[in-house]
């Protein structure tokens, strides 16, 4: 006959662990993932809410100076909105929306050739709009507002 090793308490106790662990570890992932896309959807609607903002606030402005600072804050938040999106802070459908709202409104400027001229004369140093560059060389190639720039430093204003 085999001799079946005896089992304490602690012995059960320490299955009973391992078996909670294994149940808990998809749990765990699943409550990241859930957690994940509810940030995302709170970084989509900030980014939505903000950027019609700047854009209201674009359409009410009447003269050059006024429409040219109103530019500025509109791609500062687009700059912003792209930062979030490359640091992967976007998921799911809210992040889709987001990629494309931000491809939308890049498209937008670049069809104005007033607010093109703007973005171009807005970049003072190299690294001006950085994020939005690197947004654009994966989800917009053909966005033309800051190719002439890439090399420019000095101020055009």
């Amino acid at each position: 006959m085999v001799d079946l090793p005896s089992w304490t308490w602690s012995d059960a106790f320490s299955i009973a662990a391992s078996l909670a662990a294994i149940v808990a570890l998809p749990y765990a992932a699943y409550q990241v993932r859930r957690a994940r896309i509810n940030s995302s959807a709170t970084a989509a609607a900030m980014i939505f809410t903000n950027v019609r903002s700047r854009i209201d606030e674009l359409a009410t402005q009447k003269d050059e100076d006024g429409l040219y600072e109103s530019t500025v804050a509109l791609l500062n938040e687009i700059e912003l909105s792209c930062a979030f999106y490359l640091d992967g802070q976007f998921g799911g459908y809210s992040g889709k929306l987001a990629r494309a709202f931000l491809q939308d409104i890049l498209g937008s400027i670049e069809r104005n050739e007033r607010l093109l001229n703007y973005v171009q004369r807005a970049v003072h140093k190299p690294d001006t709009f950085e994020c939005v560059r690197k947004f654009c060389s994966k989800h917009k190639k053909g966005w033309s507002g800051l190719k002439q720039t890439s090399s420019r430093t000095s101020p055009r204003h």
